[in-house]
């Protein structure tokens, strides 16, 4: 009996290996390390505005390009992040999409990151 589970767990597990794809990227968003952050003395500041209709959620890309969230924004509002001049920030939507693609700031001090749906 233990035999014949093993067996069909095993054909089981067999089948959806060869059957599972990838899952699709939301839209806007870098798959996972193809946009990283990278080692920077250069500090700056970013002003996120969320100009959507719907909350976003903030995310820095680290050094593995993995998305850490930082902050929920609600339309219309705004906060401002420490960062440096070689780190990437996304938007993400509810529906997990995000907003505008990847951004960071070009030059040292404040920076105005404005989410569009535009």
């Amino acid at each position: 009996m233990k035999t014949l589970f093993a067996a069909a767990l095993a054909a089981a597990a067999a089948i959806f290996a060869t059957t599972s794809a990838t899952p699709a990227r939301a839209a806007g968003c870098p798959a996972p390390g193809d946009i990283v952050s990278f080692n920077s003395d250069d500090p700056a500041a970013i002003v996120f505005l969320n100009g959507t209709n719907r909350p976003l959620r903030v995310h820095w890309l680290d050094f593995r390009g993995d998305a850490k969230f930082y902050r929920e924004l609600q339309p219309g509002e705004a906060y401002r992040q420490q960062t440096y001049l070689t780190h990437p920030w996304i938007g993400v939507d509810p529906a997990g999409n995000c907003v505008g693609g990847v951004f960071m700031a070009s030059r040292p001090g404040d920076n105005r990151i404005t989410f569009s749906d535009r």
